[in-house]
This record gives C-alpha cells, structure tokens and sequence, in this order.
C-alpha cells in the first residue's frame, strides 16, 4: 500500500520530470502536466487523488495569486487598469450571463441558477500558460501586464458570482439588490483589508531585521490576507492582491536587500511547484467525474462539453473586439494616452483564454445537498463540462497560441520594445554610476575616507560608466565583447578560490565551518558577476544566458 507522502513525493518527482521535458519541447507545462494526470488517474491500484476544494482555494490559491502581484508591479497594472478591468470584470460577467443562457436553453433540466453557477465556473481563465508562451517568445511588456493582470482579478468577480448563484440554489432565495449592494462590499471591504494588511506587514518585517522571519511572515501574508475576507463572505483574492500589490510597490523601500535576494526565488519555487501539482492533481479527477455519469449517452455528453468549450472562446473574441470597437467610437484608447492597438494584438489577447484548475477547485466546491436535503441538481454534470472546457482550451487555444504571436510578428513588436528598454535601462545605470562618482568625488574633498580606497572605487565606476556610454554611442559590439571577456576571467579567477578552498579543506587544513562562510562568499561574487554581465550585454542580441 502506498502511503499520501509517497504519492506526494512521486507527484512531485512527476511536476519536475514533466516541466523538464515542457522546456525541451518549448511547452508550457500544463500541456504536459494534465494529460499526465489523466493518464495517472486510469492507472489501475494507483491511489486516487481527490482534489479537495477547500484544499484548492484555501490553501493553493492565496499563495499562487499573492505570488502572481507581489511579484508582478503596480506601476503596470495602474497603467492597464482600463483593459484590466474590462477582461476580470466585464468579460468575466458577459461570458458568465452567455453561458447561463445558452445552458439554461440548450441542456434539460438545468435551472437558471445552475446555469450561472456553470457561466461563472468556466469563465475566469487561468492565464498561467498563456504568460508561459508568451514570455518564452517575448511580447511587448503591455500583453503581458494586461493578462497578468486579468488573472489576479477575474477570479475574484467569477467566484462572487459563484457563490451568490451557489446560495440561490441551496436557499431557493435571490435578490439582485442585495446581490448588487453585498459585490460593493465585498469589493470594497477586500480592497481596504488588503492594503492595511500588506501596510502592517512590511512594517513588522521593517522592525524585525532578522532574514528568517521576515520570510516567514512574508509566507504566511497570503493567508492573512485572504482567509478572513473568505470567512467574512467575501472570496480574498481581491484583499491578497491588493496585499501583493502594495508589496510589490513598496518592497524597494522597507525590505532589506538580503531578504529581498533570498525572498525572490522562495516565491517562485511555491509557484512552480503549486502550479504544476494543481494542474497534475486536475487531470486526475478525470475518472472520477466520468464515474457519476455513466448512465447519461456518452456522445450527449461529449456534444454538450464541445458546445460550451466552443462558446467560451468565442465569447471572448467577441467581447474583446466589441469593446475596442466600442472604445474607438467613442475616440477613446484602451490605454489612457495611447493608440488603440491593431487587430492583431487585440486577436492575441481574445485567444489567450485558456481554462485552468481553479475553475476545476470551484466546479468539486459545488455543495452536495441544498437546503431541503435533495441533492444539488446537475453537479456532476457542470463538473464535466468544466473540466473539457479546461482541456479544450488548453488544447485548442495554447497549441495554436505561438504559432499565431510569430504570424502576426507580436514577438517582432516585443524584441523592439525591449531594444528600447535596454536603451533607457542603460541610461538609468549610466546616470546611477554618474552619481556615485561624485560622491567619491565629494568624500575625497572631505578626507573622509582613504585615497587609495577611493581610487580603486573611482576607476570601478569610471570603467563601469565608460561601458555604458559604449552602449549608448552605438559602440555595442565593443562594449559586449570587453564585458564578455571580464566576465569570463572573473569567473575562472572564482572557480580556481573555489577549488583551492576545496583542497585545503579536504587536507584538513580549513574545516567545513570556514569553507561555507568563504564559499558563500563566493557564490555572492558569482551571482553578482553573472547579473553585471548584462549591464554590457544587454539587449545585443547575442542568443546566450548567462543568468541560469
């Protein structure tokens, strides 16, 4: 018998084994990830992993959407609010009101309140694949904002919904008024409680000065955030993302740079392997949804799942191009003090809608029973239909997604906005380095600090300052090539103190305490090292990493 913390462990193994191989087939690892579920789920005597909705969506999701805006930035969503909003909370309702009546018209025996269930269940898409693709091919930073952007929000108005439609069912009751009145104070109310918490947060962690438990905290701000708002009626994800945010925005001035360096890679190591055990432990639900719905004609069934998969796209396609229609009527732009973008961009976004587990969480979150004891009518059908709009939109939409950013050359639109951020990148370091040596400058006035010092530190910056005026000049290729050839003595000059460190410790010399602090050392010369590496290579277009 295999015991959950084996299964937990070969889950794990799976999530690593599965994204090393999305990378070699420049894939995102949902493609990969769900069909190994699915394949894991019909595998008879292994055991079968039911994904817990309260597992899902109190514990898997404020990390992953915490991670989404504390690592993202405020600056850009601001700047975005208008798409932004448009997509999480004019597309979000539009696809849900269309498929409730669609549903309620073309499938028997469903309600008007399943029918909103099922619209707000399928309608908020996950737009971690989609970001996937799209950073790998690089798109210009506006796609990429507004769609993250959109994630961090849209499930907050589709799970209001939800729930609202989930209660009209259980309780045979609903108000539009009171439903209208209590999204304002569920809006409203997150909002503030979000930002009081992240205010508090950074504050504490501000007054601990101690690396270890500013990270604990930092860990356990998602849940801060968003498990009172749930429990108070509300879904969270707003109140984390507005904690998130305000982190974001404010890490630069309250955290200190240790913990900022070591915080970075915590938080994406929790999304990657959150990310890919909710997407494996999805396609494992498969054989258990198909289980209660052996009695209905399976080719109904497909016909249905098909039909609403179809549905969604569209609705997306139509609601994006309607509203920048709308918008270009009216002599408005999408982005305030901007062209309206061209179709293609437009296109891009409409078809960047791919389904993910959270919508899967939300389906199995379906209560069993209403009020009355009866059991909650069509359940089992909504989380089929569910589940193959997630697969069909995987599918569909995030195969055909690269080819189509390469066809309408939105990569070309991206590597020339990045050429033009590399050139104002360069500026700021340029002007960083100005600065710096007329403080040198000013301390040698004062006789603060010893020439010779102040000399070795001068000609860093003066050498530094002189690469970057290469760069700004148009002398590209020279500046690459001197900081290429710098950064490759660098690091042969730390890997040979590495390995005398090595011999000395292995001859007894030095004990295993005295090699970390060196090694340490070490490695923070090389990390440094390999990120000043762009400061000559940026943006030269030299097809190499030198950051792995």
């Amino acid at each position: 018998m295999i015991h959950l913390f084996e299964v937990i462990l070969i889950l794990l193994c799976a999530v690593v084994a599965l994204e090393a191989m999305s990378r070699r087939a420049a894939l995102p690892s949902p493609f990969l990830l769900l069909p190994a579920g699915i394949f894991l789920g019909f595998i008879p005597g292994f055991p079968h992993i039911t994904l817990d909705p309260d597992l899902a969506l109190y514990v898997f999701l404020p990390p992953l959407v915490y991670a989404g805006a504390a690592l993202g930035s405020w600056i850009e969503f601001r700047k975005n609010m208008r798409p932004i909003a448009l997509l999480s909370i004019g597309c979000v309702l539009f696809t849900t009101v269309m498929v409730a009546l669609a549903a309620h018209l073309l499938i028997p025996s469903f309600g008007w309140a399943e029918a909103f269930i099922l619209g707000a269940i399928v309608s908020p898409p996950d737009e971690v694949a989609a970001i996937s693709i799209m950073g790998r091919l690089g798109i210009p930073k506006a796609l990429s904002a507004i769609l993250a952007g959109e994630g961090l929000v849209n499930d907050a108005t589709a799970l209001t919904v939800y729930r609202f439609a989930a209660v009209a069912v259980v309780t045979h009751t609903f108000s539009a008024m009171k439903a209208a009145a209590s999204f304002t104070m569920v809006v409203s109310g997150e909002i503030v409680w979000g930002f009081l918490v992240g205010w508090v947060i950074l504050r504490i962690r501000r007054w601990l000065h101690n690396t270890s438990l500013e990270m604990s905290l930092s860990l356990l701000t998602p849940f801060i955030a968003y498990l009172p708002a749930a429990r108070l009626g509300g879904t969270g994800v707003l109140a984390t993302v507005t904690a998130g945010l305000y982190v974001s925005y404010m890490n630069s001035h309250l955290v200190r740079a240790t913990t900022r360096l070591q915080l970075v890679p915590v938080w994406q190591i929790i999304e990657f392997v959150l990310d890919g055990v909710l997407f494996l432990v999805a396609g494992m639900q498969f054989h258990r949804i198909l289980e209660p719905l052996s009695k209905i004609d399976y080719r109904l069934l497909w016909e249905y799942g098909i039909g609403i998969s179809l549905l969604v796209i569209v609705l997306r396609i139509l609601w994006v191009f309607s509203v920048a229609g709308v918008q270009k009527s009216l002599c408005m732009s999408l982005r305030p003090g901007e062209p309206n973008p061209r179709w293609q961009r437009l296109f891009i976004v409409s078809w960047s809608g791919m389904r993910g587990a959270i919508s899967l969480a939300a389906a199995l979150s379906i209560p069993l029973i209403t009020s009355s004891g009866m059991p909650f009518p069509q359940r089992d059908l909504m989380i089929f239909l569910t589940f193959c709009v997630i697969v069909s939109t995987l599918v569909l939409q995030g195969l055909s997604l690269p080819g189509l950013i390469r066809f309408f050359a939105i990569d070309r639109e991206g590597r020339q906005e990045r050429a033009e951020a590399g050139h104002q990148e360069i500026e700021a370091r340029r002007q960083a380095a100005e600065a710096s040596l007329a403080l040198l400058a000013a301390r040698r006035k004062d006789g603060t600090y010893p020439e010779a010092l102040l000399d070795r530190l001068e000609d860093q910056y003066r050498y530094r300052n002189a690469q970057f005026r290469a760069h700004l000049d148009g002398d590209h290729d020279g500046a690459v090539q001197h900081g290429t050839h710098r950064f490759n003595v660098q690091t042969e000059l730390i890997e040979t103190e590495r390995q005398v460190m090595l011999q000395l410790r292995q001859s007894g010399v030095i004990d295993d305490e005295i090699l970390r602090r060196i090694e340490k050392d070490l490695d923070l010369q090389e990390m440094r090292l390999r990120q000043g590496i762009t400061e000559y290579n940026l943006y030269a277009d030299q097809g190499e990493d030198y950051s792995e």
